[in-house]
């Protein structure tokens, strides 16, 4: 009894960053912080899109391709 329990106990956090995933699969980039463009490092007025999130500002979060496949692009408004 004591180990469905703690079986039971481990599986419900799992099971709900799961389901997490599926309906929350982007993140904001880590380099570009959702801003979709850096400066430039000699020119303070140049900006380029991010080479990490390729401009979107946002990326995958761990897991979710390996679990549930590629989802759809983000849209950018």
């Amino acid at each position: 009894m004591n180990a469905l329990m703690v079986l039971l106990i481990l599986m419900i956090p799992i099971l709900l960053w799961v389901a997490s995933l599926k309906l929350n699969p982007w993140r904001s980039c880590s380099r570009c912080k959702g801003q979709q463009r850096l400066k430039g490092w000699v020119v303070k007025k140049a900006y380029h899109a991010c080479p990490k999130c390729m401009g979107s500002g946002r990326q995958l979060r761990f897991g979710r391709r390996f679990i549930f496949g590629e989802p759809e692009p983000p849209s950018i408004r």
